[in-house]
């Protein structure tokens, strides 16, 4: 019933194993001991249950993992960005040929108008870059210190840094301690898809402006690590043409009414004045609709039915997760504090829904919000539909408490925080000190480190104590799903897994499991005997994801809530089903190289990615009809031609390069991924005659068995290409 929280609902994608779940418990992953790389058997025949449940080298976007065990999928937090380090301060020098360029920027703030510059980032100068000053507040109460946006392929077409085409510089007004927006931006994203940030001195005209937070946009760069689709419509929840949201209509300044997913009417045209389209596909225009579809059923369906039918148009796990968060951080700028302008709206095409992204973090924990808002802030605020609908609704209030309480633990945890800020201190208080251009003085700023300190603590202490907050929860512990008896195996597309857990201090139980990377869930009650919690999934398609969580009520008179795994729904169990049968083969993939620089070169010379097949048996064998693919999801990727022969005893080469056109040998039509994939040999009825998983590639070595055509696969230097392993 509840929406996944922001993945790609493919029903099958690139080289998976499958199966899923030996005991966990709510705060730690799977506790299989599944490598990373896996194979065969010696024989040639392949053991139903080995390799990882799901291939941990997945490709999926940045901000998403495969637990190692290949038991979880996981989102938030986990992509390290060079560029966005928190532990590092880099300099940014800024150079305008106008020695006036300040009154050419102010000159330009209305129409957005980019002047043109250099930059030079770590000895690299970066030119014809785009520079103009941003903000509200920020620009129109700050001295000389303004925020800057940055857009480093504005005439040349391409021009990054570390993949990054923009950026936004911010001056941290109102943030004496310099750090508020770069904490909250490094804390939020385990949870919902917030920008990242990181600290810059920056120098323009040779003149230093000290410290700023260098900031990551939300386009398409963002997009592309939280989403599988770049391309991702989005909205910024304010009036077109810049402002505040909802001004002169009606609204709050700030667009509350208008612009926080209000319910404006049925067509998507009526939306077109409250919100800003941020990106130029031009389909993305046709989505509107889609935008309408969640707003005016969050504003118009009965509460008894909302759950069902708004999470067809929006991922209301994801909205809670995202008001939570603003909340225990009482983020002034923000959706639960302003409605519009400090928020995006997100639409996934894969998903078909809208989801609610956090923006602007730069005003968190002022001390007039600290002890002030309530973990429902707003909720009673008809402008706010996020909480004044969602958060009345009981189930849903339950399951925003459980989120809420695992935000305190993960991301407002004193001891935790204290490090942070202690980090931050010593790496930017020098060149605080330094600067030649400021808002704040010296003595400011260590009195703002100190406030922001004293402000987390008081924060922590005011929603830890609030009486809906500080309520324990059942406990789910020894989590795993079985086939037949036999936990953690890869299921046929026969068979029902069986999902059981241990549940503690529960009146009650549900399972709730989606196919696909993405998409709702569908809600089944367990069976509660004793302490022992289980419910069935029902068999799925060949190579079909399955994700899955429990959730546990307490009879306690308030259905308190609590799940496993705590992140639900971005952290979530998860098994694949066979896309085929494993059969016995007498040929095998005996060795393969993924980064091929040296060791061995094709007719034409070139040194490709190549893959060894060998036959065990003492009989050529014909491999017409034979396929080689690394995608589960596409078994017949690639097919041997025609009266393609191995002899008995012998090896085959086969060139992974992408180059089926050239005749000279055999080349298939796709790549191996230096980073580590799976392979697959398939039969001509569409089963596994053998497959191999490995990890990431080392420069010129092979994954070889050893002994030739029946031992286990281990690395090797400079490989045994066409030879005796």
């Amino acid at each position: 019933m509840y929406p996944k929280h922001h993945l790609l609902a493919l029903a099958v994608s690139t080289a998976l194993l499958s199966g899923c779940g030996p005991e966990n418990d709510t705060s730690s992953s799977s506790s299989s001991s599944s490598s990373s790389s896996s194979s065969s058997s010696s024989s040639g025949a392949i053991s139903d249950y080995s390799g990882p449940t799901i291939d941990p080298n997945l490709d999926l976007p940045r901000e998403y993992r495969i637990s190692e065990d290949g038991e979880r999928l996981e989102m938030g937090g986990f992509y390290q960005s060079k560029f966005f380090d928190d532990t590092q301060l880099e300099v940014v020098e800024i150079n305008f040929a106008q020695n006036n360029y300040q009154q050419l920027l102010a000159g330009n703030k209305d129409s957005e108008q980019l002047l043109e510059a250099t930059l030079t980032y770590k000895g690299e100068t970066f030119e014809q870059i785009g520079v103009r000053y941003r903000g509200q507040t920020s620009y129109s109460r700050a001295g000389d210190k303004k925020s800057l946006n940055i857009e480093l392929d504005w005439n040349i077409e391409g021009q990054d840094i570390n993949g990054y085409n923009d950026f936004k510089l911010n001056n941290a007004y109102e943030d004496p301690s310099n750090m508020r927006e770069v904490l909250y931006n490094n804390l939020a994203p385990k949870n919902i898809p917030s920008a990242k940030g990181s600290f810059a001195r920056v120098i323009i005209n040779g003149t230093d402006y000290g410290v700023f937070a260098k900031v990551q946009k939300l386009n398409k760069d963002h997009a592309k690590e939280w989403y599988f689709d770049k391309d991702a419509t989005r909205w910024r929840a304010e009036a077109p043409g810049g402002g505040f949201g909802g001004f002169g209509g009606g609204g709050s300044p700030f667009g509350a009414g208008l612009s926080s997913l209000n319910d404006l009417g049925t067509d998507g045209s009526d939306y077109e004045d409250a919100y800003t389209l941020k990106n130029s596909e031009p389909e993305a225009v046709q989505t509107w609709q889609d935008l309408a579809n969640a707003a005016h059923t969050m504003g118009t369906v009965n509460s008894s039915e909302l759950i069902e039918e708004l999470s067809k148009y929006m991922d209301i796990d994801a909205a809670l997760w995202m008001i939570a968060t603003e909340n225990i951080f009482a983020d002034d700028d923000s959706y639960i504090n302003k409605g519009g302008m400090d928020y995006y709206v997100y639409f996934d095409v894969f998903t078909n829904r809208i989801v609610p992204v956090e923006y602007d973090g730069n005003s968190i924990l002022g001390s007039r919000y600290v002890a002030s808002w309530t973990p429902f802030y707003n909720e009673d605020n008809a402008n706010f539909p996020l909480m004044n609908i969602l958060l009345k609704i009981p189930e849903l209030r339950q399951r925003y408490l459980a989120h809420y309480r695992t935000l305190i633990s993960d991301g407002l945890a004193p001891e935790m925080i204290e490090a942070k800020i202690n980090a931050y201190e010593s790496l930017i208080s020098s060149y605080v000190e330094q600067a030649e251009v400021r808002e704040y003085s010296n003595s400011e700023f260590f009195n703002g480190v100190n406030s922001l300190r004293q402000a987390l603590q008081e924060r922590y202490d005011f929603v830890s104590n609030h009486n809906e907050v500080n309520r324990t929860g059942p406990t789910i512990s020894a989590v795993n799903d079985s086939v037949a008896g036999q936990v953690s195996v890869k299921p046929y597309d026969t068979d029902e897994v069986l999902v059981t857990a241990e549940v503690s201090g529960a009146g009650s139980a549900n399972l709730y499991y989606g196919t696909g990377l993405a998409g709702r869930f569908t809600k089944v009650p367990m069976t509660l005997s004793g302490t022992v919690a289980t419910a069935t999934i029902p068999a799925q398609t060949k190579g079909a994801y399955v994700r899955y969580y429990i959730e546990a009520i307490a009879n306690d008179g308030n259905s308190t809530v609590s799940y496993s795994p705590e992140g639900a729904e971005h952290d979530v169990y998860v098994y694949q089903v066979r896309a085929a049968r494993d059969v016995e083969s007498p040929v095998v993939i005996n060795e393969l190289m993924a980064d091929n620089e040296t060791i061995a070169a094709t007719p034409e010379g070139e040194y490709s990615d190549w893959v060894e097949l060998y036959n065990n048996s003492d009989s050529a064998v014909d491999l017409s009809g034979y396929y080689l693919t690394d995608e589960d999801s596409k078994l017949d990727r690639w097919a041997f031609p025609g009266g393609t022969t191995i002899a008995a005893k012998s090896t085959l080469i086969v060139w992974i390069d992408d180059n089926e056109d050239l005749v000279t040998a055999l080349h298939a039509n796709f790549n191996l991924s230096a980073g580590g994939e799976s392979l697959y040999l398939v039969t001509p009825d569409l089963q596994f005659a053998d497959r191999v998983t490995f990890g990431e590639a080392p420069e010129d070595q092979s994954y070889a068995r050893s002994p030739n055509g029946t031992g286990d696969f281990e690395w090797t230097s400079n490989g045994s290409f066409d030879r005796e392993n």
